[in-house]
């Protein structure tokens, strides 16, 4: 289809564009690939992450979709993607992954195995095309995805997985060279019999804290959940050491513990409540027989996590006509290179040649006194 052209076009004279989405995809790839492959799925649709979030499991949008496969919360409570103050399943990479598969089945066979509308449905919803169908149909028009009026995302979403997949299929024909990636499982998924702090985890692994981070974005707090899951993603070739490791460690070691001293007017639940535990978890950590507390009393807080979630503090900037790169990154104190990256990250490429055209809004994130990186919500 004509429509696919000017996508492949861009991805054809974007090799720093590959090198970069490749790159990240590498953690991943492996096992998208096999879970499609086990259940009959089409092998392009492991690219897709490639449109939805350049594989980034932290990439955020307006309509709040995360992760990978980029859910909206309602679609992602509709197939378990659990969200609370510690954990965010939409950023889990398999719980995110088994949802996406779940979803895209789904719609493969809501609408009589066509992929191109199941792909356009996981972009805008099935209802408005079933809408646009049942328009198309009135008038007594075609309703294959080329036919049906669309919103403008959509009518540029699905060409570009298209040009993606034409892309990957044949690099040297459009001067591409894609990067080696083994065709071997990168990470190992490890249970662990309680809570763990990803920082410790990276220490008993001897591994970099943003590369266990990326495998395991879902972990708003930087520490596995205080009820669990207590898994954790660690590269394949790290798993071991790290096992020995975490044996001959303490438990008591392996997760941060803050302390509450009791006030005037303290409660058992009300110190649960603010610090996001129950009431049985400060028991069980205090040794607590009943729920009597006494004046200047220190109580530990079990798995407490950082105070502030991975998201970190964040601020809009609504882009105006006229406006620059340059001029955005000079007036919200950030780099134009870290601007470069947000639009290169989530544009569509038909609208990276200009900022105005691409988004209606760019969302800082770093702390409120030093606003160091710029992600969008587009």
């Amino acid at each position: 289809h004509p429509g696919i052209a000017p996508q492949v076009d861009w991805y054809s004279n974007n090799q720093t564009y590959f090198d970069r989405v490749m790159g990240r995809a590498e953690m991943y790839l492996y096992y998208i690939v096999e879970q499609l492959e086990s259940r009959g799925m089409p092998l392009e649709l492991a690219l897709l992450p490639v449109v939805e979030s350049a594989y980034d499991p932290f990439a955020y949008s307006n309509s709040h979709a995360s992760g990978l496969w980029q859910f909206i919360p309602d679609t992602g409570t509709r197939f378990g993607l659990r969200r609370d103050w510690w954990y965010d399943r939409r950023r889990d990479p398999i719980a995110a992954t088994e949802a996406a598969i779940q979803y895209l089945q789904y719609l493969y066979n809501y609408f009589d195995q066509d992929w191109l509308l199941a792909l356009a449905a996981y972009n805008c919803g099935e209802g408005n095309v079933q809408r646009a169908m049942k328009r198309n149909h009135k008038a007594g028009k075609p309703t294959d995805f080329w036919s049906l009026k669309l919103p403008r995302e959509t009518r540029a979403y699905v060409p570009q997985l298209l040009a993606v997949s034409r892309v990957v299929l044949s690099p040297e024909a459009h001067q591409i060279a894609l990067p080696h990636i083994d065709n071997a499982p990168y990470f190992d998924i490890v249970d662990i019999p309680d809570q763990l702090d990803l920082a410790k985890a990276a220490e008993l692994a001897n591994l970099n804290e943003a590369e266990l981070q990326q495998l395991n974005a879902g972990y708003s707090r930087l520490v596995t959940h205080p009820e669990g899951p207590h898994r954790i993603l660690l590269p394949i070739d790290h798993t071991q050491s790290f096992k020995l490791a975490l044996n001959s460690t303490p438990r008591e070691q392996w997760a941060p513990i803050k302390q509450h001293v009791v006030k005037s007017g303290d409660t058992l639940s009300e110190i649960a409540r603010k610090n996001r535990v129950t009431v049985n978890q400060l028991r069980q950590q205090n040794h607590l027989k009943s729920d009597l507390l006494r004046i200047g009393q220190r109580l530990k807080i079990p798995g407490s996590g950082v105070d502030t979630p991975l998201v970190g503090y964040s601020r809009s900037y609504q882009v105006k006509q006229g406006d620059s790169l340059w001029k955005i990154a000079r007036d919200n104190k950030v780099s134009v290179k870290e601007l470069a990256k947000w639009r290169e990250r989530r544009c569509p490429p038909n609208k990276r040649k200009s900022v105005t055209k691409c988004a209606g809004e760019i969302r800082f994130t770093g702390s409120p006194s030093s606003l160091t990186s710029a992600s969008t919500i587009s």
